[in-house]
């Protein structure tokens, strides 16, 4: 007689954000509903916004849980509670909280030696898993909430750098090397491109970085839904989808 196939363990870890959160949840419930064992991994005060789906998918029979960690408040230098970007004071307080992200990675292994997951999904925020899974030799899939094309957009500019000789704000941009003839203006430009502190620029350097070495990339769409940026992200930007 045959043996039972494993059961494919894998791990959620979505950025304390709801337009983070959520999509990697419906996700990883499509997981479980293929009969993979699925952990989210989150916070006391974030666990209260999604605890009644959890619940609901548990009682239809998904095999979905949740493992908990205490968020670094007060070490990263925010207000107590304060374990969600929505629940930040200000705009002021986002690189406290960017570095608090970077305290999961020991958390992380405790739990992966554990546990032993056959992979874990983490969001593009969270690059101190890129450690933790390496360390154990588990695959890690890094996840976009956003669509493709937005992904293709910023990781031309971040290549190509069209902006950086435009001088005027009635001067247009082209995208260089791009599906399509994509043009606009440099105040219609990403924030985070224009004109981030350089922390964050530091920290999007090496949120690439740790995307190309991952095992792929996770993406909240559908290939038929936007093709040639699904085959541009691919080829021409390098990443495994």
């Amino acid at each position: 007689m045959g043996s039972e196939a494993k059961q494919l363990h894998v791990f959620f870890f979505p950025l304390m954000a709801h337009g983070h959160t959520i999509p990697m949840i419906d996700i990883a419930r499509l997981f479980a509903a293929r009969g993979t064992k699925c952990t989210i991994i989150t916070t006391p005060l974030n666990v209260i916004d999604f605890k009644d789906t959890i619940d609901r998918a548990k009682e239809s029979g998904l095999d979905i849980g949740v493992e908990i960690f205490p968020f670094p408040c007060v070490e990263a230098g925010l207000p107590e509670g304060c374990e969600n970007v929505n629940s930040l004071p200000s705009l002021d307080f986002t690189l406290p909280f960017v570095k608090a992200l970077q305290r999961f990675q020991e958390p992380l292994e405790r739990l992966i030696e554990k546990h032993r997951p056959d992979c874990v999904v983490a969001d593009m925020f969270l690059i101190s898993t890129a450690d933790a899974t390496k360390k154990y030799g588990v695959p890690r899939l890094v996840f976009h909430g956003t669509s493709t094309f937005s992904l293709c957009v910023v990781g031309n500019l971040l290549r190509y750098a069209p902006e950086a000789n435009i001088t005027s704000d009635s001067e247009v941009i082209v995208l260089p090397n791009f599906p399509g003839e994509i043009e606009f203006k440099r105040s219609q430009l990403p924030k985070h491109v224009e004109d981030s502190p350089n922390d964050i620029k530091e920290l999007r350097k090496k949120m690439s970085e740790t995307e190309l070495t991952s095992f792929g990339v996770l993406i909240n769409n559908f290939y038929e839904l936007e093709p040639a940026y699904a085959e541009y992200y691919r080829k021409d930007l390098g990443r495994k989808t």
